[in-house]
């Protein structure tokens, strides 16, 4: 029963999450689309994602993920990609992207659920342009700077020219992949 609630509670976070979100956007739009969403749900659905955050927590947790899909890692995965490709987003690992990229508009919504943050601040309430002067820290944080920039373009730049000169895409390499995952049992 407890798997059915979290697949349930799952998917409609992951629903909200999307919800007007293209994994071809800049990432300052992509971002700030995911930050609005993520943020909107969980005040929205507090339980849902105290829920979701103390199954975290548990020997169920991976058990649970298998139930959900992989859309969502799918779509987000394709986001941070283009980024990347784009010199939009610095190379991290992934606990570092999103330690920095989600956990602060997460910390903002607990603080707000709780009705108060450090010991001795008194009452807080996040408002929208708190929450987007947060998020925009957040994308200064994580862009690489002209010479990381630079430095990405020239690869993928490179990359694409090797394959053209080797007939190969990315797009017929993908379709050779998921050929491949067809044929396989």
């Amino acid at each position: 029963l407890m798997m059915q609630v979290y697949k349930a509670e799952m998917d409609k976070t992951q629903a909200a999450m999307l919800e007007g979100f293209d994994p071809s956007m800049s990432f300052d739009e992509g971002l700030r689309v995911q930050w609005l969403n993520r943020a909107r749900y969980c005040l929205a659905n507090p339980l849902s994602m105290l829920f979701l955050e103390q199954l975290r927590h548990t020997p169920l947790h991976e058990k649970a993920m298998e139930l959900t899909g992989d859309e969502m890692r799918r779509v987000m995965q394709a986001f941070v990609a283009n980024a990347i490709r784009n010199g939009e987003l610095v190379r991290l690992p992934l606990e570092t992207y999103w330690s920095v990229a989600f956990a602060p508009m997460y910390q903002l919504v607990k603080f707000h659920l709780q009705g108060k943050s450090l010991p001795g601040r008194g009452k807080f309430v996040l408002t929208e342009a708190m929450l987007l002067q947060t998020l925009e820290l957040v994308v200064k944080a994580l862009k690489p700077s002209p010479e990381e920039k630079a430095t990405i373009l020239a690869e993928y730049a490179a990359a694409d020219s090797r394959e053209k000169k080797s007939g190969r895409t990315r797009s017929t390499r993908s379709a050779k992949r998921k050929s491949h995952r067809k044929k396989t049992p």
